[in-house]
């Protein structure tokens, strides 16, 4: 049967978590009703118009195409969280369609069809992405306002810069000296250094003071920046041959293990080094934008929002003069700017367009397995096709860290080993769902191991049921189901089990009353009957144990699994957006490692070749499914 789920969404708040969860547990109290599924997003940031991004909605919403849920308990409708009336409404869809309904503690039901539930659900749509528009804008005005007054708009410092306290009255209290990701040092003017490592250690301010950039006191990192601009201002050097000096000299580029060309590209882009923190160097935000001099709503393409946007210097967000002395000359910035400009210029012969990659759905599931990092994503051109490479490549060229090479692999190569993959394992999972559902222990024992991960977990309950049974009824009754049929032994049986479990607890707890008259030389064959006796005790205690409840739940299970697979399948192989694809996908599959060689067929090594190997999925459950590949260069 259908259970009743709870959704909990927050935005890292833990006690809004409590708070939600407590007012779910008062609608139980009150309705008598009990909540079997549960569904949280607490994790970081879950926001409310990218239900893509939250995993615990998603499994909810394939738990509701499963036929698992009837029920959906959320505490208010902002909880549930969705972009616009337009998405409210897809999901409200998606739910009845299946026959789910939504209400919130207060027995609203959020997704009734007459006129006034369906007018409140749109209008609490569209307040909740009011809401989110106001917000933003604010966010955007007060960002602006802290940025021109030299405030520090949060994250990591710049490479060669502290994060600086200063009180009211503009003396330095302390700063924060970073040594790593999340490693920090909180170092007073008097030398004296504290600890404060971790995700969420930052030191506090108090109230009245304020947080800038400074330049640091690690006077080997200032050396670091001053090189760095000198080397390109000066010499025939691109950014990648500085990183691979810097590298090469052993210098400590802090966040991460090597320097990149892109982190040098940031740097010599930063007007921080001549004393002007700038915010808005890049925008990330979904609501609201500053540009061209002005908050404006952010531009969406197909109903999209691109991150990451790179801005112009014009719209850089910055104090009208220097906060501190420029860690560079002002003579060096303006030619490491013209340097920058003109290879700019050199490399664009004409406007260039954004890369397609959307159609490169698979990037979030490729992985190296050299490097174990992220494949990139590459549209095609020229002659060359829709594409993915091996993101340390990508970032230091040859002279990356692992020594990868380019690692590239064409999509449509591995599209049709995933189509492979999802025809081959959607069976072995309809098989077992088949097996347990009529108690075929021989058809599902070997099915476990290659369908689900935790087969001591699930496959052990469903396995001493059907051994149940097999021991305790010699012809099947084929009129009953498997679970009606134990549920008809198991009741007959259960008295005499549990006479048994009595003699065998009585006789033990007599030889424990007897055990301490024993001679020494008999407690040890005394120890011997006992330990037999309660192997015996659990063996027996085991077949009390009614497994119609634990069956219950892996049937729905396996049965959600087959919907996730058969949907996974259909939607890939149709003409589906590529988002519907990716989201599809990663309820069964959690990440493809491609592995390469160096050599060809005949062993004959290469100097810069690299051929794909051998691809391995690992789904989100179940046995890695292993392809050799084709002899095709990657």
């Amino acid at each position: 049967m259908p259970a009743i789920a709870s959704y909990v969404r927050v935005s890292g708040d833990r006690q809004e978590t409590d708070r939600q969860y407590q007012t779910l547990q008062e609608w139980e109290e009150r309705t008598g009703k009990t909540i079997l599924l549960r569904f949280e997003d607490s994790e970081g940031k879950n926001p409310r118009d990218l239900p893509h991004k939250r995993p615990g909605f998603q499994r909810m919403l394939q738990a509701v195409q499963g036929g698992l849920v009837s029920l959906i308990v959320i505490d208010r409708q902002d909880r549930f969280g969705v972009a616009d009336a337009y998405q409210w409404g897809r999901f409200i869809d998606v739910l009845r369609e299946h026959g789910c309904r939504l209400i919130d503690v207060n027995d609203n039901d959020l997704s009734a069809d007459d006129d006034v539930s369906i007018l409140q659900g749109t209008l609490g749509a569209i307040t909740s992405t009011r809401e989110q528009k106001e917000k933003a804008h604010r966010s955007i005005t007060a960002k602006i306002r802290d940025a021109k007054a030299g405030k520090r708009a949060g994250g990591y410092p710049p490479y060669g810069c502290d994060a600086v306290c200063f009180g009211p009255k503009g003396k330095e209290k302390w700063r924060v000296v970073y040594d790593g990701h999340m490693k920090r040092r909180k170092v007073y003017p008097d030398g004296r250094a504290e600890r404060f490592d971790g995700k969420g250690n930052s030191p506090a301010k108090d109230p009245g003071d304020t947080m800038q950039d400074r330049p640091t006191v690690e006077t080997d990192r200032l050396q670091a920046i001053k090189g760095i601009f000198k080397w390109y201002a000066t010499e025939d050097i691109s950014p990648l041959q500085i990183a691979d000096r810097l590298n090469a000299t052993g210098t400590d580029p802090v966040f991460g293990d090597r320097w990149n060309k892109q982190k040098i590209q940031c740097f010599l882009r930063n007007p921080v080094y001549i004393g002007r923190p700038a915010w808005n160097k890049r925008a990330g935000s979904r609501f609201s934008e500053y540009r061209d001099g002005q908050v404006q709503p952010v531009q969406r393409t197909n109903g999209r929002v691109k991150g990451g946007r790179r801005r112009d210097p014009s719209d850089y967000v910055q104090p009208d003069k220097p906060l501190f002395p420029p860690i560079i000359t002002q003579k060096t910035w303006d030619k490491v700017q013209a340097k920058l400009k003109a290879s700019s210029a050199k490399h664009t012969v004409a406007p260039r367009r954004a890369p397609n990659t959307a159609a490169l759905w698979l990037k979030p599931f490729l992985v190296c397995g050299k490097c174990n990092r992220p494949m990139r994503a590459s549209s095609a051109h020229k002659d060359l096709p829709a594409n993915y490479f091996c993101a340390n490549y990508g970032e230091s060229g040859r002279n990356n860290p692992t020594g990868c090479r380019t690692h590239r692999v064409y999509h449509d190569r591995i599209e049709r080993i995933v189509v492979d993959y999802l025809q081959a394992a959607q069976p072995k999972v309809a098989q077992l769902l088949e097996a347990v559902e009529t108690g075929n222990l021989e058809l599902a024992q070997p099915l476990w191991h290659s369908v689900w991960d935790a087969e001591v977990d699930y496959g052990k309950a469903c396995v001493e049921m059907m051994l149940f049974v097999d021991n305790h009824e010699s012809k099947r009754d084929k009129a009953r189901t498997f679970p009606e049929l134990y549920g008809v032994i198991y009741e007959r049986m259960r008295p005499a089990l549990e006479k048994q479990v009595a003699e065998k607890e009585a006789q033990i707890e007599k030889m424990l009353d007897d055990y301490r008259t024993l001679p020494a030389r008999m407690k040890k064959r005394a120890n011997v009957r006992m330990e037999a006796l309660q192997d015996e005790l659990d063996a027996l205690t085991s077949q009390l144990s009614d497994l119609r409840g634990p069956y219950g739940n892996i049937k729905a299970e396996l049965k959600a699994r087959k919907a996730a697979y058969s949907h996974a399948l259909k939607t890939v192989r149709e003409d589906q957006s590529y988002r519907q694809r990716a989201e599809a996908l990663r309820a069964v599959i959690d990440r493809i490692v491609l592995h390469y060689r160096y050599t060809r067929r005949d062993g004959e090594p290469t100097k810069k070749k690299s051929f794909l190997d051998k691809v391995e999925i690992i789904p989100v459950s179940g046995e890695t499914y292993r392809v050799v590949a084709e002899p095709v260069q990657g």
